[in-house]
């Protein structure tokens, strides 16, 4: 929530960094923008700064960036200043001139929203998305809930796909590997464990993938969880998040946990 504090509106875009540069003629292609008409040697240093903007901003969110417009799943600041990328950027704005910029947007969904990175002239926007529903993060006890009948949000989910359609293992940073895992299921583990705990469900609370072990946070962070996670979710397959919901039942009422997102 505080990384979303400067953002004034729900389901906007806003700009967070204005463009590094402006056309001084769309109409004549990659000669009417400064950054492609310096060529290639100079693109690296013209770029650096709204190219770092934005991977540090989405990091702080746990994503690591990559550029899709090029397929590249390398370091996002080297490649995205890279002469490589500069000729796939010429020849877009070549092809299109000046509906290319719209084209060449680069963006990625993180919890709580999107950014997105303009390859053309640096810009930097977030869109911040309105929570559907509130939180109830203190509240432990079944019975203390306001509501009864209905599911609640105990906790926000922990990660989300880094591409608004879903996608495969790779698409979630929490999957990319067991430290990632560890780091990102933090939070949600651990409140998990507290609300079973506070409903004396404690030693009776087995895990969905498995099944011989009771609950707890060191397990689902831990390498055997990690491991049957993996192994269900092998490389481009694409990631059924309604696959991975659980649910412990009570007396005074349910507790359901997704295995992918938190």
């Amino acid at each position: 929530a505080e990384k979303w504090a400067s953002v004034p509106q729900d389901n906007q875009w806003y700009t967070l960094q204005r463009p590094a540069y402006v056309a001084t003629d769309p109409f004549e292609g990659a000669n009417g923008w400064p950054n492609l008409a310096s060529g290639s040697r100079q693109w690296k240093a013209m770029m650096a700064k709204p190219v770092a903007t934005f991977a540090n901003l989405v990091r702080a969110f746990g994503v690591e960036p990559y550029c899709a417009l090029c397929h590249t799943q390398g370091s996002f600041d080297s490649h995205t200043t890279s002469p490589a990328h500069f000729r796939v950027v010429f020849e877009k704005v070549e092809e299109q001139f000046e509906l290319a910029r719209e084209e060449l947007w680069h963006e990625t969904c993180v919890v709580g929203g999107r950014m997105r990175y303009n390859h053309l002239d640096g810009e930097v926007q977030a869109l911040r998305e309105a929570a559907s529903e509130p939180e109830y993060d203190e509240a432990c006890l079944l019975g203390d809930l306001p509501q009864a009948g209905a599911w609640l949000l105990a906790c926000a989910p922990a990660c989300v796909a880094t591409v608004a359609e879903g996608g495969s293992r790779q698409n979630w940073p929490n999957l990319w590997s067991h430290r990632h895992w560890k780091e990102k299921m933090t939070k949600s583990t651990n409140r998990l464990a507290k609300i079973i705990e506070s409903n004396g469900g404690v030693g009776a609370c087995r895990c969905l993938l498995c099944p011989e072990i009771f609950i707890s946070p060191e397990h689902l962070r831990g390498p055997k969880h990690w491991g049957e996670m993996a192994q269900r979710l092998p490389d481009g397959v694409f990631v059924r998040t309604d696959d991975f919901w659980q649910t412990w039942t009570f007396t005074t009422g349910a507790v359901a946990f997704n295995h992918v997102d938190g």
